[in-house]
């Protein structure tokens, strides 16, 4: 079970969400990239993600800026969270935000969410101004960095397939706000309904100014909620700025990922009174040829294909007929993905043709055991062959944070860990 916890000191705005939650993807091997490239797809206006080291009150991490390309009809101005994001002059509706949802290339499951997050803020606006979901037109929501920030968010949360979100106590800031009707107390209006249908938990701890955005308050209402089991372990963590400089604290958001150590049980078990060595699985395996694409676009093909749902994509240097050099792309898929990846190939690859034939894939039993070393405590994978234990994989981020913490080497944090482990009691 994997849980997101989200512990708020300055509060929390769409872009320290997004944020986090790309660090999070980077260090489980999902690029940037990967949550860009669909985003740049659904908007038709040009941006960048940036993400720059930051520190303050003696806390360090990261901030995220959405740097819109400057065009004639845009001006820069401060969000309410500060931003600093160059804002467009678009002031999308619900219906408009729905269509774009609707006819991009997102996954299903991000599709789904992203429409349920907007659903919960059109609902709000709309009711503390009084108009049907349809009329409801969004300002600083509809705004184009913001729509990144809720859309890009919803597809990194997926993606990490996380089981749900543990909040902490939000601080929603005391004062006013100056928002695109007017200036309204905070927290402002459509914050302070989603806080009520929602049952949000909200800290009295608060500074004079926006702490918690309409953005970042529908986010957290919508995702699934988790509590943190008994038997949960701290994967990583990381500290996600804001733009605004507080006085009495680091404006950051913490996010920990933590997850529950798997019993044996909770791993595929052979059928009863047979002992299998592992377990199976049947699958599809793609190929094509091609000699006339770029490695730019062999690195968004990648991409894709993983948004899509394949197991595995992999390059292969292969030479074609009159001796021209090319690349061979495999991928690895099961067979219900089978018609959204053949569309995915053809449309990213520029290829004429594609194999495709039936696998069978084996891996071992698994589990996870954690085991104590001169570094702390590490998580190790356990592959079983039949009866006998023959596998032990360290988890790398636990091996990189203790490394950290203890300046030493990552291979010596993995030596530690191997040495540390009793292979009788992984039985």
């Amino acid at each position: 079970m994997k849980i997101l916890r989200f512990d708020s000191v300055g509060g929390g705005s769409g872009d320290m969400i997004l944020n986090a939650l790309l660090e999070f993807c980077e260090r489980q091997g999902i690029s940037q990239g990967m949550i860009e490239e669909p985003l740049h797809r659904l908007i038709p206006e040009h941006f960048h993600l940036i993400r720059t080291e930051k520190g303050s009150h003696g806390m360090f991490g990261k901030t995220l800026k959405v740097d819109i390309h400057a065009h004639a009809h845009e001006h820069a101005h401060e969000h309410a969270h500060a931003h600093a994001h160059a804002h467009a002059h678009i002031h999308r509706s619900w219906a408009d935000i729905r269509e774009m949802i609707q006819a991009s290339d997102l996954p299903e499951d991000a599709k789904r969410l992203s429409h349920d997050v907007f659903y919960a803020l059109a609902e709000a606006e709309g009711k503390v101004h009084g108009k049907p979901l349809d009329e409801v037109h969004f300002h600083e929501v509809g705004a184009v960095d913001s729509i990144i920030d809720i859309v890009g968010s919803c597809l990194a949360f997926t993606l990490l397939k996380a089981d749900g979100i543990s909040l902490s106590p939000l601080p929603v800031g005391i004062g006013t706000v100056r928002c695109a009707h007017g200036v309204y107390p905070l927290p402002a209006p459509a914050t302070q309904e989603l806080l009520r249908k929602y049952a949000l938990p909200v800290s009295s701890d608060n500074e004079p100014c926006e702490m918690l955005t309409p953005t970042a308050a529908a986010l957290f209402a919508v995702w699934p909620k988790a509590q943190i089991p008994g038997n949960a372990v701290i994967g990583s963590s990381f500290n996600s700025f804001g733009h605004r400089e507080m006085a009495s604290r680091p404006n950051v958001l913490r996010v920990t990922h933590y997850e529950s150590v798997p019993a044996p049980s909770d791993f595929p078990e052979a059928p009863s009174g047979v002992t299998a060595l592992w377990e199976t699985e049947d699958l599809l395996q793609f190929e094509a040829n091609l000699d006339d694409i770029t490695g730019e676009q062999l690195g968004s093909a990648m991409t894709s294909l993983f948004l899509q749902g394949a197991l595995d994509v992999w390059f292969t240097p292969i030479t074609m007929k009159k001796q021209r050099p090319a690349i061979q792309l495999g991928l690895l898929a099961r067979p219900e993905q089978r018609q959204l990846l053949l569309e995915t190939i053809f449309r990213e690859t520029g290829t004429f043709g594609i194999r495709e034939f039936p696998v069978r894939r084996s891996f071992l039993f698994r589990r996870w055991q954690t085991v104590e070393t001169p570094y702390g405590p590490i998580r190790i994978k356990i592959g079983t062959l039949g009866m006998d234990d023959i596998h032990f994989a360290p988890e790398f981020e636990d091996c990189r944070l203790a490394a950290e913490k203890y300046s030493v080497s990552i291979p010596a944090v993995f030596r530690a860990t191997l040495t540390s482990v009793n292979p009788s009691s992984c039985k």
